[in-house]
């Protein structure tokens, strides 16, 4: 039976080592969701890079294994911790990999459609137009299958092109991975779970406990507690200096000190009334059909919801508006700008 070493730093994941093609031990790190890497050699466990070891599902793995009768090491460190901005940037170049490899996979599979479609075309063209199948006659068989063959270049280049067009959107997918990780909203929302969390162990290690069933009582806990906290607030660091530098760069971050009742607020392409304002969102009307200007007061506005400031992206006071709108004498469409009225 082999000797296998099971090992966790959070730089490099847990990895398990030491199987051989066709002992036992393949189907039961399967079986305890680890995976089998060609290029590392070894099984890994999905998503485990960048986190404390998940020591009970790598006990469970390794007591399976025992059971089976292999020799089991386990090794964990949970204190070799790379910075956040390193991972965050190996992710973005592992995108970027992806989308080259993506791509050239819909290009392959596009110039294969092509080449089946002609090929195909090419063949049922030198049937005359109208040519039926003569049954009995002795072409008949070759015939049938001339005609076969062609249509299986057919069929095999629409399977191509629908495999192009699968690999194409995972390619811009993959491409845009960057620009969705560092979308203002997304990032500002990212922003008030981190706080959240960072609450939570922060408060766990001044009372002693939490919702979650994590205590102070021994020294490996608050270790750990301290660890992810620590995490938190480096990860609350990154994506702090990305919102300023977005700022630094004319991008305007919306918030309850910018509204107040009365001003209008474009969200989306429509322009709302403020009805109030919110320490995370405004609350605006909600009109059916949608109309180019929500009031509360607009034919159709069935109740007030509430959107938050990332979502906004323009705002007019009700002076300014009131001024736009009689400048124009007439409703202020929607628009980039009320002013186009």
């Amino acid at each position: 039976m082999s000797a296998i070493s099971i090992t966790h730093t959070p730089s490099d994941g847990t990895l398990a080592d030491g199987t051989s093609r066709g002992d036992s031990a393949g189907p039961i790190l399967r079986d305890h969701k680890f995976r089998y890497s060609r290029t590392l050699g070894m099984w890994y466990l999905r998503n485990s890079r960048d986190k404390s070891a998940n020591t009970w599902q790598i006990e469970r793995a390794a007591t399976a294994l025992r059971e089976a009768g292999h020799s089991v090491e386990i090794e964990i460190d949970n204190d070799a911790v790379r910075p956040f901005a390193e991972a965050e940037a190996e992710r973005v170049e592992r995108a970027e990999a992806r989308a080259e490899r993506y791509a050239e996979h819909a290009d392959n599979a596009a110039n294969r459609s092509e080449s089946r479609y002609r090929a195909g075309h090419q063949m049922l063209d030198a049937i005359p137009m109208g040519q039926p199948i003569l049954v009995g006659h002795h072409s008949e068989q070759r015939d049938r299958a001339y005609r076969g063959r062609a249509v299986n270049h057919l069929e095999t280049s629409f399977r191509e092109a629908d495999k192009a067009t699968y690999w194409s959107g995972r390619a811009q997918a993959a491409g845009s991975y960057q620009d969705r990780r560092n979308n203002i909203g997304t990032t500002l929302r990212r922003i008030e779970k981190l706080e959240a969390e960072e609450r939570f162990w922060a408060n766990t290690l001044t009372t002693g406990h939490n919702s979650s069933g994590w205590t102070t009582s021994t020294p490996e806990s608050v270790a750990e507690i301290n660890r992810r906290l620590a995490k938190v607030r480096e990860e609350l660091e990154h994506w702090r200096a990305t919102i300023t530098a977005a700022e630094q760069s004319g991008i305007k971050i919306w918030s309850k000190e910018d509204f107040q009742k009365g001003d209008y607020a474009r969200i989306g392409r429509h322009w709302y009334e403020v009805q109030r304002v919110n320490a995370k969102s405004l609350t605006v009307p909600y009109v059916l059909p949608p109309v180019p200007v929500m009031r509360k007061d607009s034919p159709g506005c069935i109740k007030s919801w509430t959107r938050p400031y990332d979502e906004v992206s323009g705002r007019k006071s009700a002076r300014e508006w009131v001024d736009l709108a009689h400048a124009a004498a007439l409703e202020p469409p929607a628009g980039d700008e009320p002013a186009a009225v």
